[in-house]
């Protein structure tokens, strides 16, 4: 499936998302990242035209993509902070 178009914005807590619309959106922050996290942002979003959720599924198709999408995430989440932008956890 084809995105509608992509643009990069300035999401106060998420690194992406990709619109019923099948526009994807990306967090301008990710320019600092490098590629192959930039990469996974994209696959990541880019799958969820397909499945709109984080089942497993969802992963096995990110896995088909980039097979080492788990050290790419692990990366991100270890070193959001050194891209300029702090994750915002949800309260109970």
């Amino acid at each position: 499936m084809k995105p509608r178009g992509a643009q990069i914005k300035d999401q106060k807590h998420m690194w992406g998302s990709c619109g019923q619309d099948r526009q994807l959106n990306l967090n301008w922050h990710l320019i600092s990242a490098p590629k192959p996290v930039l990469e996974y942002a994209v696959v990541h979003e880019m799958c969820h035209q397909k499945h709109r959720n984080h089942e497993p599924e969802f992963w096995n198709l990110v896995g088909r993509v980039l097979p080492d999408w788990e050290a790419r995430k692990a990366w991100l989440d270890k070193h959001e902070h050194l891209l300029g932008w702090e994750r915002v956890e949800p309260t109970a």
